[in-house]
């Protein structure tokens, strides 16, 4: 079920455009001016496997690179930087957070999972993304005395107004970052997000260098947004008109809110602990929660998400053919378990080796809060995609239960356990997410997609299986022999966790048959 309805094509709209009213024709005549490419999805649809497997590969060298740079950057800055500054950047980016969510509105997916746009309606809808982040940004600054009320710490007033440059400036390129996705052109997103990103470290590392403290964060924050905007504009090569009445948007609008309440609720409740840990424990504590937190978090961000993203376009095309649909998305879930969950049970076992790498010994009390959190980061590439097949199928409407399900055990948790410190908070959101809030959504998808609950299982088993092996044989090995240099334990770690990578990528290859018939047999069979 798609978001609305457009019978016509892009380019019959443009041919009707002549008799038309001349406030259609107006905005049909700026078709010219940006990629057809954007708005005909025919060949896409001609070489759906061929494209999303590409994009996928695209996406996931680009991610890696994307996580290099991070990774990088992380070692760098925390060295240069004190796990206080850190942490009142935190106190803020948990708020940030939801204003970059507002902004959207679930627009951007509404564009995606839409069959058929024109330019009349992405304009309305680019325009609407402009006012709302407009108005989110008044709000947020407006807000800034508050905040810093709230946490008893004034530097966060000029924190808060500095960072809401970035919400407005981010929300101009919503819409033309939603065509380039919609349309499977990953070269030019990965593009876009790389040189975003690079920018902003360069600043940073500047900034910190020369002795700017936090500013040197906020300076990441802004840089990113405004090169991210001005190069989704550029390579895009789209332009919108003034918005008009009557082009079906108000439809997309509807979809988008849908989504956009469930990815509230949902980023709440999962920084719900930061939010907390800041005002009950300060900005120390949440610094070193908010690092350990940011490691585990940065394979599911750079790796799971855009790889679900560059399945998406696929997945809402297969809605209407529900053997398929749940056979890519089993494969998706299996490839990108076998690409994280080994991964994230060895760091478990290699923690204070990867904290003393990439941080430095200051950051020893992170140690335990990574160890902790850990396990739940091992599901975190399954719990990620769990809302994709929903949005695919047109369920947006029931994003906000499947929300609620996440916000309310994880709050619950979060409040429990923050008598005991950041260990404690950390222990409870682990053990909530594992044993009840993955279980529960499960059963929740399964009854509203295509998709078994034993696709799940099938699809998540087998690769934690191997990750225990691997995580045990490198706690074997490193008890055994009594590594100790961080070098040599991450190395060994690496080893451990080759198989199941070039394992992943094999999976992803896969998808690249489905419409094959032989294989449609084989996804009937399982």
């Amino acid at each position: 079920m798609e978001a609305g309805s457009l019978p016509q094509s892009v380019s019959r709209d443009h041919a009707l455009s002549e008799s038309a009213s001349s406030e259609s024709g107006e905005a049909d005549a700026h078709l010219g001016r940006g990629d057809g490419s954007l708005f005909d999805t025919a060949d896409s649809d001609r070489n759906l496997g061929r494209k999303a497997v590409r994009g996928g590969a695209i996406t996931i060298f680009a991610q890696a690179v994307r996580f290099v740079l991070r990774m990088g950057s992380m070692a760098i800055l925390a060295r240069l930087l004190t796990p206080e500054d850190f942490g009142l950047f935190a106190m803020v980016a948990v708020i940030v957070g939801c204003t970059e969510i507002l902004k959207n509105a679930g627009l951007s997916m509404a564009t995606i999972q839409k069959k058929e746009i024109n330019h009349a309606q992405i304009s309305t809808l680019f325009w609407a993304n402009v006012l709302i982040s407009a108005t989110v940004t008044i709000v947020f600054a407006a807000a800034s005395p508050l905040i810093s009320w709230f946490y008893q710490e004034p530097r966060l007033i000029y924190v808060t107004l500095a960072l809401s440059v970035s919400v407005v400036v981010g929300g101009i390129a919503v819409q033309h970052q939603a065509l380039l996705r919609r349309s499977m052109q990953f070269g030019r997103i990965s593009m876009i997000e790389l040189g975003g990103i690079f920018s902003g470290i360069v600043v940073a590392i500047s900034m910190a260098w020369y002795g700017y403290g936090y500013w040197a964060l906020i300076g990441m924050n802004i840089t990113t947004a405004t090169m991210v905007t001005l190069l989704s504009v550029l390579l895009s090569g789209w332009w919108p008109s003034w918005p008009s009445r009557g082009t079906g948007a108000l439809e997309m609008v509807r979809f988008g809110f849908g989504v956009v309440s469930y990815a509230l609720l949902n980023y709440l409740s999962r920084n719900f602990d930061n939010f907390l840990i800041g005002w009950r424990w300060g900005a120390g504590p949440l610094g070193y929660y908010s690092r350990a937190y940011g490691m585990l978090s940065l394979p599911s961000d750079q790796l799971s998400r855009p790889a679900m993203e560059a399945f998406m376009p696929m997945l809402c095309r297969l809605q209407d053919q529900p053997e398929k649909f749940r056979f890519v998305f089993k494969q998706i879930i299996r490839a990108l378990a076998f690409l994280t969950m080994p991964a994230m049970a060895i760091l478990i076992v290699a923690a204070d080796a990867a904290i003393l790498t990439f941080l430095g010994p200051q950051w020893d009390q992170a140690v335990p809060i990574f160890q902790i959190l850990g396990v739940a980061a091992i599901l975190e590439s399954v719990f990620s995609a769990l809302e994709q097949p929903l949005i695919a199928c047109g369920k947006a409407s029931s994003l906000h239960r499947m929300g609620l399900i996440v916000a309310i055990p994880t709050i619950a948790s979060v409040i429990v356990g923050l008598p005991f410190g950041p260990q404690g908070v950390a222990a409870g959101y682990s053990l909530v997410n594992t044993l009840i809030i993955c279980p529960v959504l499960f059963v929740f998808v399964a009854g509203l997609t295509p998709i078994k609950v034993s696709d799940f299982y099938q699809s998540t088993l087998p690769p934690l299986a191997v990750a225990m092996i691997a995580a045990g044989i490198l706690f074997l090995v490193r008890t055994s022999f009594d590594l100790q240099h961080p070098l040599v334990i991450l190395a060994i770690a690496g080893v451990c966790v080759l198989p199941s990578t070039i394992w992943s990528v094999y999976l992803f290859r896969q998808v690249r048959n489905i419409q094959s018939d032989a294989l449609l047999k084989s996804a009937s069979a399982i």
